[in-house]
């Protein structure tokens, strides 16, 4: 899997829930924070093997790889951007 270039084409979520694989056919290969907000926010991701996990975000940046079928309700960050290559 190759990583994220920031310059690269993704698409970019800003409401939540946002269920990848349902709007665009397939789940999204590596995610990033684009935008976190003011503070500590959370990202909720359920990965492909149907694991929800909450993760901690402190810094714009913040790396997701692995097979992201959705963002959860609970989700607080401002701006993520989601690659399927």
């Amino acid at each position: 899997m190759s990583y994220i270039d920031p310059a690269n084409d993704g698409i970019d979520v800003t409401t939540f829930p946002y269920d990848i694989e349902t709007l665009h056919g397939k789940p999204a290969k590596h995610a990033y924070v684009v935008d976190i907000g003011v503070g500590t926010r959370l990202l909720v991701i359920t990965y492909a093997a149907n694991t929800a996990r909450t993760h901690t975000c402190v810094t714009n940046g913040e790396i997701f790889p692995g097979f992201i079928k959705s963002f959860g309700a609970a989700s607080t960050v401002t701006r993520v951007r989601i690659f399927f290559d």
